[in-house]
């Protein structure tokens, strides 16, 4: 793999993280998408994106993967909520 694909995967796992890590706050947590926005620097739709993009991939191994480490992880969304 090049240096610029393996950038590239790298940026799209860490954007697959921050994802999972929405989805948990959002479905785990109960913490309300605009909360979440607020409390990451990001609109809302975003949010609301984000945790669409893991609810329809939520049979991918990697996203059960990711979500199973969000649940697990302290919830830390930039400042606390």
């Amino acid at each position: 793999m090049t240096k610029s694909r393996s950038n590239t995967r790298l940026v799209a796992d860490q954007g697959l993280q921050e994802a999972a890590a929405q989805y948990a706050w959002n479905k785990v947590h109960g913490k309300p998408m605009r909360e979440i926005a607020r409390a990451t620097g990001v609109h809302a739709s975003t949010v609301m994106r984000h945790v669409r993009k893991i609810e329809s991939n939520a049979e991918d191994p990697q996203i059960q993967a990711l979500i199973r480490a969000a649940e697990a992880a302290p919830m830390e969304m930039g400042h606390s909520v």
